[in-house]
């Protein structure tokens, strides 16, 4: 895993000829790629790899979904730091970065809302991807890449928690496949 955070530093430090890393989803049902945009959001996809590699996000679920999004990422256990919902203290987390578009294929990472929050952190091991453009998040929760395969398989998690049995989709895995 410290290989992981020293390649990811390494590939955030060297400018943006290395700024896209592809990063793997395994769910039950299949498997998302997202190109992660370290360029425009480099201290959120920071935070995220952090999670990744701390294995916050092994044996966690996709497990709610709203208008446009699923959102996933609630510690399977309980991360130092962090309560049985993933969040943090509101002031501490990533800075919003919010230089992407909340469009179909978004990868986002979530946030306390509301007044404790003023400068919408990401501070949150929660994260989301939307399914339907969303202007009104636009500025709300920062965009750290984008999914380049497997909206299918997004669209699927979508209709099985939309459905009545509202049943979890398992995360088995979450890790980088490459970086371009």
């Amino acid at each position: 895993m410290k290989i992981i955070t020293l390649i990811a530093t390494l590939l955030l430090t060297c400018g943006a000829a290395f700024s896209r890393e592809q990063l793997a989803i395994e769910t039950s049902i299949g498997k998302i790629t997202v190109t992660l945009d370290s360029e425009k959001a480099p201290k959120n996809v920071m935070f995220f790899l952090k999670h990744m590699e701390e294995g916050v996000y092994q044996g966690s679920a996709f497990h709610s979904v709203d208008q446009t999004n699923i959102m996933g990422g609630i510690p399977a256990k309980t991360a130092s730091g962090y309560s049985s919902s993933g969040n943090m203290s509101c002031r501490k987390g990533a800075p919003g970065e919010f230089n992407l578009k909340n469009v179909r294929g978004a990868l986002v990472l979530g946030r306390t809302v509301g007044g404790c929050n003023p400068l919408k952190n990401s501070n949150s091991t929660q994260f989301g991807i939307y399914f339907a453009d969303d202007p009104k998040d636009q500025g709300e929760f920062t965009v750290i890449g984008y999914v380049t395969e497997g909206m299918d398989v997004v669209d699927k998690i979508a209709s099985a928690l939309k459905s009545k049995s509202k049943t979890a989709i398992a995360i088995s895995d979450i890790h980088l496949v490459s970086a371009k």
